[in-house]
């Protein structure tokens, strides 16, 4: 696999994980965003001057989610809550082995939030992820998700959740596969007081540490708890 294709599933998979649909696609809430609120959501996002040397914001585009549930929608069904506001950060690389990308959305209420957290953090969404990481398949480069497992992560803010997801990428013509791949995928949910943070670490070769995931959580948990979720 080229160093070029590499970067360009690494970009693509993360693109489309970190869509702000990640969160509800056919169950989105209601739509009432509101100045205050997008400010809070802008400010609970990293920025490249949080994550140390080599980091470049770009503009992660490229990719498009697909609904989640092959037979069975997996969806969660936000459809009766309300949303305040909603943010994307940019694309931030650093190399061509390493990505991060990050959404935020606000609710009406703390008690929204919590009924949020409890239908989108399910068995479901792991498999909805594994889906749309298999999902950006392209050029060639076949994705396959091989193992997955929960991130220890401290518990900072009312409601945390890490997952990693494993998969291989293969290059190759008349299914002669060559220079498999792993690459990681860790997706990490923050919920706190109305807001609720998705944060997607993608690397090639070999995962971020424990503890650089966890000093990322307190620089958005500080955020989440001192802008006024």
């Amino acid at each position: 696999m080229t160093r070029v294709l590499k970067v360009a599933l690494v970009a693509s998979a993360l693109s489309l994980l970190a869509q702000p649909g990640a969160f509800a696609a056919s169950g989105d809430p209601q739509k009432r965003h509101s100045e205050k609120d997008t400010l809070f959501a802008l400010s609970v996002l990293l920025k490249g001057s949080d994550l140390g040397n080599g980091w470049k914001a770009g503009s992660g585009a490229g990719a498009t989610r697909q609904s989640c549930g092959i037979i069975v929608n997996v969806e969660p069904n936000l459809s009766r809550l309300v949303e305040t506001a909603r943010a994307t950060g940019p694309l931030l690389s650093r190399g061509k082995t390493e990505a991060i990308s990050q959404t935020a959305r606000v609710f009406a209420t703390p008690q929204q939030l919590t009924t949020a957290w409890a239908r989108t953090v399910t068995k479901k969404f792991i498999i909805c992820e594994e889906e749309q990481v298999e999902g950006a398949s392209g050029m060639g480069s076949p994705v396959s998700v091989v193992d997955w497992s929960l991130l220890r992560l401290p518990h900072l803010v009312d409601h945390v959740y890490g997952l990693r997801i494993v998969a291989t990428a293969r290059i190759g013509q008349n299914q002669t596969w060559k220079n498999p791949s792993k690459v990681y995928f860790d997706v990490i949910l923050l919920g706190h007081g109305r807001a609720m943070t998705k944060l997607v670490l993608s690397s090639l070769r070999r995962p971020f540490s424990g503890a650089y995931e966890q000093r990322l959580e307190r620089i958005v948990t500080q955020a989440m708890t001192q802008n006024g979720g």
